[in-house]
């Protein structure tokens, strides 16, 4: 089934075995059972302006073209409609050997954000509205976590960058084309 034959108000992409009721589940892997089988380094296959909400958990450090993704997000995107992303950072990104260079820091989504464009960056309509970082040492439960997390809240561009681990969320806004 193609995206284009289904309602895609809320669109989760990279799905695999986090199958969520009430949206379209999309996964590159058809052993996951998503709704749609979709390589997302291709043009997506469904009209433009009909998504409400994009949750792409874990998925675009995997694609060589993250601006062509963006690119494609905005346009499956109604108006103000909402992009939210996580990656990994420091050693979760290390640990997987698809992710693809360069890691992401605190500053990465900004190259997607219309307002922090440069001339040579596409044209994107996303506006970057949030981000946080979650980062921890020797896993997410150890002592050393919660003091990391607060160095991280005041500090998220150093914390995203020298971190021993963690995750980084950014949420976009299509703004007008």
């Amino acid at each position: 089934m193609s995206l284009t034959e289904r309602s895609a108000e809320y669109l989760h992409l990279g799905s695999g075995p986090d199958y969520r009721d009430g949206w379209t589940n999309v996964d590159v892997n058809e052993d996951a059972d998503p709704d749609v089988v979709a390589d997302l380094t291709k043009p997506w296959d469904f009209a433009s302006d009909d998504v409400r909400v994009i949750e792409a958990h874990h998925v675009v450090e995997h694609l060589e073209d993250r601006a062509a993704f963006f690119v494609e997000a905005a346009k499956a995107l109604r108006p103000n409609g909402i992009l939210r992303i996580t990656v990994p950072l420091g050693s979760n990104f290390d640990t997987d050997s698809d992710h693809v260079a360069p890691r992401w820091t605190w500053r990465t989504p900004e190259q997607f954000s219309r307002a922090h464009r440069r001339q040579w960056d596409p044209d994107i309509p996303l506006e970057l509205v949030h981000r946080e970082v979650d980062v921890w040492l020797g896993g997410p439960l150890s002592p050393a976590s919660p003091l990391l997390r607060l160095a991280a809240q005041r500090w998220p561009d150093w914390a995203s960058s020298r971190c021993y681990a963690g995750e980084l969320t950014a949420v976009f806004r299509r703004c007008d084309k």
